[in-house]
């Protein structure tokens, strides 16, 4: 388990999110989920950059 601080602009981004989401998950669950995006989305983009 790791803790996060989040400065005020970053945790009021980080609810808009959540407010956005059709389950409003829980700060902890948003934190993951953007997490895997993020990490999915590089993966994809450096594949991309080798299917050349």
């Amino acid at each position: 388990m790791i803790g996060v601080r989040l400065q005020d602009d970053a945790l009021a981004a980080l609810d808009a999110w959540i407010t956005r989401q059709p389950d409003a998950p829980s700060r902890p669950e948003a934190i993951r989920r953007l997490i895997e995006t993020g990490l999915r989305a590089e993966g994809e983009a450096r594949d991309a950059g080798r299917a050349v």
